[in-house]
Order: structure tokens, then sequence, then C-alpha cells
């Protein structure tokens, strides 16, 4: 566009380049007249960014990147309570033009000149209102991914007026099911919050193994938020419409049946406490990286948000307790796995292996060196110098005979001290089993213990100082019954002693839980030989995933009638065979069927 045909020239003016402005042309705008209070702008800003203040303002220097060298929106300095009476913020931005602190970069932001000459005396703090950065390492994220979720560990709903205070006591009244309260609740807990990606399939998974089922509303027709609400539909009507949880019918007419007192024995219980500790310990550690501390920390957090939601909108005070337990157990799951990641990775340790690799166990002629490596070994493809693999025979009989002098009694290191170091001889073992263990006590070793290692260890460089870890048994809930008989067996009540490295016991607590292979020596040493799983204290075994997609059987076909009706047939002749005995016949209620029968007329309807 064009100037207007009898515009006036305009005045000359200062350019922040040092050369005088020229006459207004087509295009260009007639220069600002000077602020009013150009005077006092110039000096609070140059205040603000003096050496003098800014290594003390805390919010500032997190404005401008935490060393006071990034440029800040203007914006952002009119919002101080100093400079809120200035208006215009082009003027403003004029007058700044003279500042011999700061300069105008990028059209409304401003930046120090210089690099500050004093040091920071305060750790820059920076609100996410103000700022939102991309993280370095994580460049596919988005400003709508860096938005708040409702997920953030002080994340709160915001505050209800009194007709809102008033519809959720009615609708959160104890006179309403608490089937209708809890599925009220986690609909607006959903609708109410930023879904990410991984949030999204830890609440789900949550929601389903707690006794939920998952799916959108089927007559929503694939519309909107926005749609709906273009629409006309009111926001209860919207949320309605989009609902995604619901309680399982299973587990509807299991609560029903108790409340009307037509089921004796609950199939399906409240216990949030108890879900919590089944959920994290179980499918969260099978599904998510749980030593990923910061995996850990984001997904506890989304159960953690879902309690406190719970507990704000006083949604079943009945069950306050239990959720108050049930977040404490996120609490406990944070601290719990950084510990029990160290212990998972590290264990056996250097003396179980020992035994493992002497007497018959898992490290049996695992040992290996890259340097050992021929040319027709599959291992020395992806082998290099300096890797190994398990102990040598020489390593292990000296990490083995080191751990029995510290430890054992003097009968102990008698047997050992002239057994044989191929193991041939001596020794053998007497029982192995695979069983469950919880760690009952940690004991570190004493000043004895640690002088005979150190000297060992100076002299051979390859034995660490080892206390005792102790156990009791454990009865793993998934486990098949053992067949074994009960002289090989260790009895349940006897607590088991394990030698583990001194730096690896600094991470066990009581509580820890494993599964694994335990074998013991006929001098009574026993050792774990592998571990197949790790568990937290916590630990809670519950059968939901397998009860939820239960279905009662049938009425038998005519198929499996005519079976029972044969099978019965042949037992009446294997009776009748034995003389007429009245006891019942070899197949009689062991649901054994004589093995010539032919079914080949019988095939399924």
């Amino acid at each position: 566009m064009g100037a207007h045909a009898h515009s006036e020239t305009a005045a000359i003016t200062p350019d922040p380049s040092g050369m005088p402005a020229t006459d207004a042309s087509p295009g260009t705008q007639p220069a600002l007249a000077p602020h009013p209070q150009a005077e006092e702008i110039l000096r609070q800003v140059d205040f603000y960014f003096s050496d003098e203040n800014l290594c003390h303002d805390a919010h500032l220097l997190g404005l401008t990147g935490g060393d006071g060298t990034d440029p800040v929106g203007l914006h952002h300095i009119t919002n101080f309570s100093k400079m809120r009476k200035y208006k215009q913020p082009a003027k403003i931005l004029d007058a700044l033009r003279q500042s011999e602190v700061v300069k105008v970069v990028d059209k409304r932001k401003i930046q120090r000149r210089h690099p500050l000459t004093r040091a920071i005396m305060v750790k820059p703090v920076l609100s996410d209102r103000f700022k939102k950065v991309v993280p370095a390492d994580q460049p596919w994220m988005t400003k709508g991914m860096l938005k708040p979720t409702g997920f953030e560990p002080n994340a709160v709903g915001g505050p209800l007026t009194p007709d809102e205070h008033a519809e959720e006591r009615e609708r959160y009244s104890v006179e309403n099911s608490f089937i209708s309260r809890i599925e009220e609740a986690v609909k607006r807990f959903t609708n109410g919050r930023r879904m990410h990606q991984d949030s999204h399939k830890v609440f789900a998974k949550f929601m389903c193994f707690g006794g939920f089922e998952a799916g959108a509303n089927m007559f929503q027709g694939g519309m909107t938020r926005e749609q709906l609400k273009k629409d006309g539909h009111s926001k209860k009507e919207i949320d309605d419409i989009l609902t995604y949880y619901g309680v399982s019918e299973r587990v509807k007419e299991s609560f029903y049946a108790q409340e009307d007192g037509t089921e004796e024995k609950a199939s399906w219980v409240v216990d949030f406490e108890g879900l919590a500790k089944a959920f994290i310990s179980d499918p969260f550690m099978y599904f998510w990286d749980w030593y990923e501390k910061e995996e850990v920390k984001n997904s506890v957090q989304v159960l953690r948000s879902f309690y406190n939601y719970l507990l704000l909108h006083d949604v079943c005070t009945e069950y306050d307790d239990q959720l108050r337990a049930a977040r404490k157990i996120c609490d406990q799951a944070e601290k719990e796995f950084a510990k029990l990641w160290v212990v998972d990775v590290s264990l056996p340790g250097a003396f179980n292996t020992a035994c493992s690799t002497l007497y018959g166990g898992n490290y049996t002629g695992l040992y290996k060196t890259a340097g050992d490596a021929s040319a027709d070994d599959p291992d020395a493809a992806w082998m290099t110098v300096g890797d190994d693999i398990g102990l040598s025979r020489k390593e292990a009989d000296m990490i083995f005979k080191a751990g029995i002098a510290a430890h054992g009694t003097e009968a102990q290191f008698k047997r050992v001290n002239n057994s044989s170091v191929d193991g041939t001889s001596g020794l053998k073992v007497v029982s192995s089993q695979k069983i469950g263990l919880e760690v009952v006590g940690v004991v570190l070793p004493d000043s004895n213990a640690t002088e005979l290692y150190a000297a060992t260890k100076s002299r051979y460089g390859y034995v660490d100082a080892m206390g005792k870890l102790v156990c009791k048994r454990w009865n793993v809930p998934y486990a098949p019954p053992s067949d074994l008989p009960a002289s090989l067996n260790f009895p349940k009540e006897q607590e088991l002693e394990f030698l583990v490295e001194a730096e690896v016991l600094e991470y066990c607590y009581p509580g820890i839980k494993m599964e694994a292979i335990v074998k013991e020596l006929d001098i009574g040493i026993s050792w774990i030989d592998s571990i197949d799983a790790m568990f937290p204290s916590f630990y809670t075994f519950v059968p939901n995933e397998g009860a939820r997609v239960w279905k009662d059987p049938g009425p038998p076909t005519a198929w499996m009638e005519r079976q029972e009706k044969k099978k019965k047939g042949n037992q009446v002749a294997v009776t009748a065979e034995a003389g007429g005995n009245d006891q019942p016949g070899a197949g009689e209620g062991q649901g054994q069927v004589d093995e010539e029968a032919d079914f080949s007329d019988d095939e399924p309807d």
C-alpha cells in the first residue's frame, strides 16, 4: 500500500544504528513520539539487569537462561509490579534503545549487552507459566506435549463454585452405590487431564487390572468433544457420551450380590492398597522398564494423581484410609525400585557364582575370555579384548575358600581345604531346589572378616569382602507344588544364609523377594545358583487378570454326555472282572478312562 496523497513529512529522529532516520516513505510508519516517562522506564530496567541486582534475582535469572545472557520478552518485564504502570510497549521499547545496559533484539525482546561480571548468588528459578524449553535430548517434543497434563506432582483440580460443590456432594453421596461413584470419578478424572501415550497406557492397564473395562462409548459415533460442543451438548452430556471406562459386568454382579446378601463369599472386594501393591509389583514390572528411574516416577504419578483426586473430591470417604495407604505404596515403589535394580543385576554375586562354577551349577563351564576364544567359537564374533564370562576354576576356588575361611566353621574349612580344585572329590551337592526366598536380614562383614578379605585381595586382586544375606522360605504364589521327597526339601522354617559382597548388601533390605534355584553342599553351605525373578517387599499376587476374563462353563454338550456314559460303562466292566468287588474300579473317582475305549465314532457336535 502507498502513502496517503497529502501526508506530512516524518520528523527526523535518532535511529538505533546511529544514522539519522530519513523521511517516511511508502510502507513505513511515522516515528513514535517519546514516552512521557522514558527516563523512569530506562532507570528501572537498567536496575533490573544491572550486575548488582541480577546476580541476586532468581526469577529474572531464570527468564534469561540462568546466567543472564538470553533474550527475554518485554511482556515479562512489564509484568513486574513496578513496571505495570507503564503502557504502550512500542514506546517502552523505543525508550530502552537508549540503554547502555540492555539492547532491543528480535522485535519485542531485550537482552543484556554484556555478560555478568559478578558471581551468581542464587539458584535461578523458572516457573512453568513463563517458559517452556524443549529438552535437547528430546527434539521431537512439541509445545502441546509440554503443556500441563494434570499428572504433575502438585497438580490439583481447580476451585469449585458453590453450585459445583453441591453437585459433587449429591453425585458422590454415600447413599449412592460405590460402583456408580467410582465410575463417575474415573470419567471425570480422565476428562480433566491430558493423557500422553505413556500415561494413558499405565492408566488403561491399571483400570483393567482393577476390574474395569475400557472402550469408547458405542453411541458417540466418532464425534469429538469440539463437535459435540458445537451441537449444543452440555459438559456433563459430553462427558457421558465420551465415557471410556466402566466397571465390568462380572465385578458388578459380584459386588451387588454382596450388598444384597445373596453371595456368601466375595469374589471381588474393594482394596485400593492391595491393588496398588499388586499392580506395581506384578504387571507394571512385567510390561514396563521398572529399573528406569524416570519411568517409575512418571508411572506411579498416574496412580498417585488418581488417589489424590478420589480423596480431594470425597468420592468414597469410607475407603479414605485405603487410599492414603495406596498413595504411600507409590512413594515406596520409587524408593525401592532404585535399590532393587542394583540387587537384581548384582546377584547371585561372586561367592555364589564360585560355588556354581565348582559344583555343577548354572555357571559350570561358562568361563571364557576374549583371548581364549577361537575362530570356530560362536562367542568369538562378539567378544573383544577385556571381555570375560564367568569365573575360571582357579578364581572360583580362591573366592570359595576365602568365604569359608571368613565365615565358616573350623570343620567346614578343613573339609574345603582338603577338597580338590577341580571339584571331583571331597564335597558333594546334596540338595537342589527352585524355591522362593524373602530377605529377613543383612549382616555386614565384621572386622576379622574384613581384614582377611583385605589380605586375600592384596595378594590375588579379585576377592571382595562379603557379608551375609539372611533369607527365609517364601511361597511363590504361582509356583507348582514340589514333588521332591521331604529329605531333599529345605525346611520351611529354616533360615538360609548366603555370602554376598558387602557393596551389594548396602542396597539389600528386609522384604525383598526372589524366585531362585538354591543348592546345598554336604558341609551345610547353601548358595544361590541362579535367580529367575526379583520382587519388591510389597509384592502381592492377585488373580485379577484370570478372574476378569473367566467364563463359567456352560451345560455339557451331547458329545460330553456320551463320553461320560462310556466312561461309567468301562468302570462297571473293570469292577465285574475284579470279581464283583463293591470297591470302586481303578478309574472311578480318578478321572481315568479305559485306554482301549474307541472314540472314533464320537466326534464333537
